[in-house]
Parts: structure tokens; sequence; C-alpha cells
């Protein structure tokens, strides 16, 4: 091989460099817009679940709602309409890492059937978990 295939070979494989790094960044910006980029570990909505009433009849002295465990709902941003499923734990308390923004908590059916959560909606605030008390509705009268 002569000296000016090695020269062509050398810029072709610099070339192809620069192509695979135009794409990876190119990947890089595709997936930051879809919103699948990682989101602050500090920033996001947790809380309580419950449902209620427990009993058609309240009583003076007794809880009219109780934690709600595997409770399944649904965590829309209003700015953009992506939806993240969101599950509380055996407790009933969950914690659910999303950017910043407003968000509408709300039963995966629509609020069709019951158990029907009363939708909430959430300002959250980035470095900080928004707290709040997602209630469902028993439909016990």
């Amino acid at each position: 091989m002569n000296r000016s295939n090695g020269r062509i070979l050398c810029r072709l494989r610099n070339h192809w460099k620069y192509i695979a790094l135009t794409i990876i960044a190119a990947l890089f910006i595709l997936v930051s817009s879809c919103g699948l980029a990682p989101t602050d570990q500090d920033t996001g909505i947790m809380g309580t679940v419950t449902i209620g009433p427990v009993s058609p009849v309240s009583k003076q002295g007794e809880p009219d709602s109780i934690p709600y465990p595997d409770a399944a709902f649904v965590v829309r941003n209003l700015a953009t309409g992506k939806k993240i499923k969101a599950v509380s734990d055996k407790d009933g308390l969950f914690q659910i890492l999303v950017p910043e923004g407003r968000y509408m908590l709300e039963s995966e059916s629509g609020g069709m059937q019951l158990p029907f959560l009363k939708p909430v909606e959430v300002e959250v605030i980035k470095g900080s978990f928004t707290e709040v008390v997602v209630s469902f509705d028993s439909g016990i009268r």
C-alpha cells in the first residue's frame, strides 16, 4: 500500500468518527425531546391513597376512610398530556418521580367505574416533592 492510499484510509476513519458522534448527539436530542430523559431524583409527587367511605353509616370518632393498598391511578402532565401510571404500596403510600410542572392525578378508567378517584391537581417544584392525599370514593352509601 502506498502513502496516498494510507492517507485516504486515515481520512475515511476520521470521517466515520464524526458521523458516529453526530448520530449519538442526534439520538440524545431526540430522546430528550420525547420526555424520556431521566428526571431529578429529588423532584416528584408523594402521598397517601385512601378509600372511603368504609361504612354506610359514619360514626363519630371512627375513620370514614382507610389507606388504599395497591391503588392504581394516572399522573397526567397538564402541559404535555403525557401519562404515567402510579400504584400505592401495601400501606397506601406512593412516590413518583416527575419533572417540575402541573399534573392531574386521576382514575385509570377515566372515572367511569368504582372505586372512583376524585381528581387532584398538583404543582411540582424542582428539587422538592409535592405531598398530596389521593381519595378514592368506594361507592358505599
